[in-house]
């Protein structure tokens, strides 16, 4: 669906999958100012705003554009990927690029996603840089995109898990923010430094590369929005656990388990189980387990939702 003014350069409304999108703060009437809101499950929100970057929008072919003297914003739908263009016409005055969190987003943890200890195998696969390592966490092979590392996996912090006739929270992500390559125009590149800090996401372009840079820069960040997680892993014959501790907020009663995994290859057999400890997936302290299934040679996918990108970038 194309973007929707609903309030005459103020206010902009976007839908992507089950999530609701508001571009400028629709809690100000008289001014249009840079701000996204993402509405999840029609109780839950984070917004990302810009402090102090405000003025007349222009609506046109489906993007929202912002020009100032120094800088330009843009916000447009690309697929299942809301972006957000920041282009800084000079070199900036500080190397942070600050982010003011709202809404509920307390409610949410946000989770740094760490450096994989050594060995590392890197490879390049259309162009996009991969880390894997062997015999990692009972795992024959786990792999990664390079960016993963540093980033943020955003979940809530209690909810979780499909209700019938209610709330579908899945695994309660609801953001993977990934942090940026800049690139200048001569095509030099410095990977910036992503923290939430504060009640602010905070940016950081390395100082040297701005000292040095030639301008125009270019700086993606994504903001993705999907129930999938950043890491996977390979297993190849003979049985395969996938294994996490949970402790529910209170008494209730577990009506399924969903997990998200591609399978390809021979059929395999799947089950799921419920446990009083950790100690009992080493075998003892079984609760309850299912009646289990046959999984096809196929692509199993049953949660994964399209990503909501916000990029902020310097294009060449």
């Amino acid at each position: 669906m194309p973007i929707n003014e609903v309030t005459s350069d103020k206010t902009f409304t976007e839908k992507i999958n089950d999530v609701d999108i508001t571009i400028g703060n629709d809690k100000v009437s008289s001014e249009f100012q840079a701000h996204v809101k993402m509405r999840f499950w029609d109780e839950d929100e984070i917004w990302f705003e810009r402090p102090g970057v405000k003025g007349t929008p222009l609506l046109a072919n489906d993007i929202i554009s912002l020009d100032s003297a120094n800088e330009k914003s843009e916000w447009y739908r690309d697929n299942k990927t809301l972006k957000w263009v920041t282009t800084f016409k000079t070199k900036p005055a500080t190397k942070k690029i600050v982010y003011n969190l709202g809404g509920n987003w307390q409610d949410f943890n946000f989770w740094k996603q760490p450096v994989w200890p050594a060995p590392i195998e890197t490879y390049y696969e259309n162009g996009v840089e991969w880390q894997r390592k062997y015999n990692y966490n009972s795992w024959q092979m786990v792999q990664r995109e390079k960016r993963v590392e540093g980033s943020y996996s955003v979940r809530h912090k209690t909810k979780k898990g499909d209700y019938a006739g209610g709330k579908q929270y899945k695994t309660g992500k609801v953001n993977h923010i990934y942090p940026s390559i800049a690139v200048d125009a001569d095509g030099k590149t410095a990977l910036c430094e992503l923290d939430v800090i504060a009640g602010q996401l905070i940016e950081t372009i390395p100082q040297a590369f701005l000292d040095t840079a030639k301008y125009p820069v270019r700086c993606n960040t994504d903001f993705g929005s999907t129930y999938a997680g950043g890491n996977n892993g390979n297993h190849n014959g003979g049985q395969c656990r996938v294994a996490g501790p949970y402790s529910p907020p209170s008494d209730c009663d577990a009506a399924s388990i969903t997990m998200r995994f591609n399978h390809v290859g021979t059929d395999v057999d799947f089950i799921t189980g419920i446990y009083a400890d950790n100690t009992g997936i080493d075998g003892g302290a079984l609760l309850r387990d299912g009646v289990g299934e046959t999984i096809t040679a196929k692509i199993i996918d049953n949660f994964l939702r399209g990503w909501l990108g916000l990029k902020c970038c310097y294009p060449l």
